[in-house]
């Protein structure tokens, strides 16, 4: 009773997948994504379920936004922070515009450790909370074709592991989800062409964020969703980075289409 969650990136994806979930499990929603229309509708749906939800039309690549949303938070008791806000672009990276690069990393990792910052300190202060970052596979590898994204997802699980250690005396625990690709907006909004039988292959947000959310309620600070993804992750380890480097470009290759650049939240 009286839990209470905040949500960044709930319009879409995985993000708006744990909205719900933990509406269902009796949290009071903090919704944050730029989309105002998007975030009414998955505040109304948790209406339904009796909790209260709030929503935050904030672009968190804006340092307003980001002082903002420390004001709502103060005096609040944050029992879990899920960080899925994100963004991606599909293709070459000498062909790709310094502006959406520039706008990944604002977002994927500025922003990302700008509000880590705001939520930690008041959990560390409360003595208790959880944090799930919604990082991806991409952060265990270079990634062609997506090389900013894979970069600044491997800062998003960097971040996660060390403050899973720095916070943990302070009652706080920090778990990195890792999907690999889910049927979500974010293909699409990148840019990327998805093969129909690749598609059905791919695990559904929900089942992402219920794996998600059991593994942070156990305490783990890496999940990796996916025995084939664990096996992939553990395996890289004992392969040269120019062998997986090579792999993943040719995975990636055949995915190229058109490059449409839309920004995306979630995985």
């Amino acid at each position: 009773m009286g839990k209470t969650a905040l949500i960044t990136g709930a319009s879409s994806g995985i993000g708006r997948a744990f909205s719900e979930l933990l509406a269902e499990q009796g949290y009071d929603l903090m919704l944050v994504a730029r989309r105002s229309d998007h975030l009414r509708a998955v505040a109304t749906d948790a209406a339904y379920l009796g909790v209260h939800a709030e929503t935050y039309a904030l672009d968190l690549t804006d340092p307003a936004a980001i002082t903002e949303l420390d004001a709502a938070l103060s005096g609040r008791d944050l029992d879990l922070f899920v960080n899925s806000a994100g963004v991606g672009d599909f293709g070459s990276f000498t062909e790709s515009s310094w502006e959406r690069n520039e706008a990944m990393i604002a977002l994927n990792v500025a922003a990302c450790m700008q509000v880590f910052h705001v939520v930690a300190g008041a959990m560390a202060a409360r003595g208790h909370g959880r944090i799930i970052q919604v990082a991806s596979v991409a952060a265990f590898q270079p990634g062609p074709l997506m090389s900013v994204y894979y970069a600044s997802k491997a800062f998003g699980l960097s971040l996660s592991q060390a403050l899973a250690g720095e916070l943990a005396p302070y009652g706080v625990r920090v778990t990195a989800l890792c999907p690999g690709p889910t049927r979500s907006p974010f293909h699409d909004a990148a840019g990327m062409r998805i093969g129909s039988a690749e598609a059905r292959s791919m695990a559904t947000a929900r089942e992402v964020v219920e794996y998600g959310y059991r593994a942070a309620l156990r305490g783990k600070r890496v999940a990796i969703h996916g025995f084939a993804f664990k096996v992939m992750v553990f395996l890289e380890r004992l392969l040269p980075r120019a062998v997986v480097a090579r792999g993943v470009g040719l995975l990636q290759s055949r995915r190229r289409g058109a490059r449409r650049g839309a920004r995306s939240t979630g995985e």
